[in-house]
């Protein structure tokens, strides 16, 4: 659920990892576009993250530039962060590269192998 009844101005949203669905969306919420970078969108992919049964994760770096020298210095914790998962989301600038695809590989984000194994690993103990 949304509650919109939050007055902090220069807040995206927050929530609490222990109560699954409940997002508080604030001020900086709704003057974010729809999509793109740092959208209302991606916003609900950040702090959907950040439920303990969904992937658990911190904010360890906020905004691209923090985001890709996480990821390049430490993708344990670009796995574990809440942008990291949004940006993976809202994918801008855009990673597709038409000459890469068509030699039948794509170029993911250094934290992204990492990511995909662990969710390998959570569904074979599902």
């Amino acid at each position: 659920s949304f509650d919109c009844g939050c007055d902090m101005d220069d807040v995206y949203a927050w929530v609490y990892p222990n109560q699954p669905y409940n997002i508080n969306l604030c001020g900086a919420f709704w003057r974010a576009s729809l999509t793109g970078t740092d959208s209302q969108a991606g916003v609900i992919v950040h702090e959907t993250s950040h439920f303990i049964i969904v992937a658990d994760t911190d904010d360890n770096a906020y905004g691209q530039p923090a985001c890709q020298t996480l990821a390049d210095s430490s993708p344990s914790l670009a796995i574990e962060n809440a942008d990291s998962h949004e940006y993976f989301a809202e994918n801008t600038p855009s990673l597709f590269m038409p000459e890469i695809a068509a030699e039948g590989s794509f170029p993911w984000p250094a934290f992204m192998p990492a990511i995909l194994e662990s969710i390998e690993g959570g569904l074979r103990q599902n």
